[in-house]
């Protein structure tokens, strides 16, 4: 059983010394691999077999010291953190607002984020631009009708704001329907990222 066992692990070094001899052909370099592969596993089960109780006590001990690290480990439920830089400046302005202001201070970011169809895609083709726009499009032309109003993403989002403007009348509420909201997406490198800000609504200036 023994000499079976050898001989069955150690048949790529066996086929190995034929070629070097000249009694046979094959892929060298896989045969090497192969056998230096061999060697070490057999090695290593020798070491295991010799010393299986010092194996089974460090694998218990791994075990609990990965089991400590679980009890320690936090799981992160805020989008924004995942696309934050780790101490730097927006999380440092981030916290110091938090702690002046209080929790309730502030919004939330709403993301939309893309992911191909096909793992490896490219997500920057024309095809997937053109995708990301009409989704974009649909986002900001969506209207909620709530205690008998309608309400879209431009009562909700962040824009620029102006000083009021007493001597105009009615031009506050003009100006509030040109600025669009703050949105960051790959398409401001493009004309077409302009399409989804608006104004939605028609304005008149005359």
């Amino acid at each position: 059983m023994s000499t079976f066992s050898s001989r069955n692990s150690g048949w790529a070094a066996e086929r190995l010394r034929e070629i070097d001899q000249g009694h046979a052909r094959g892929n060298r370099p896989a045969l090497v691999v192969r056998s230096l592969l061999q060697a070490f596993l057999r090695g290593l089960g020798r070491f295991i077999q010799r010393r299986c109780g010092t194996v089974i006590m460090f694998g218990f001990l791994l075990l609990i010291v990965s089991a400590i690290g679980l009890i320690k480990a936090e799981l992160e439920t805020n989008a924004e953190n995942l696309w934050i830089e780790v101490d730097g400046r927006l999380e440092k302005e981030l916290q110091y607002t938090k702690k002046a202001l209080g929790d309730g201070y502030g919004g939330t970011n709403e993301l939309l984020i893309q992911t191909p169809n096909v793992k490896g895609t490219n997500i920057l083709s024309v095809q997937a631009m053109k995708r990301h726009l009409d989704v974009l499009t649909r986002v900001t032309n969506i209207s909620v009708e709530l205690f008998d109003q309608t309400w879209t993403l431009k009562d909700i989002c962040y824009t620029l704001s102006l000083p009021p403007l007493n001597d105009n009348v009615g031009l506050d509420s003009t100006l509030q329907q040109l600025l669009p909201c703050v949105i960051i997406t790959p398409l401001d490198c493009f004309w077409d990222g302009a399409k989804p800000l608006g104004p939605h609504n028609k304005v008149n200036l005359g």
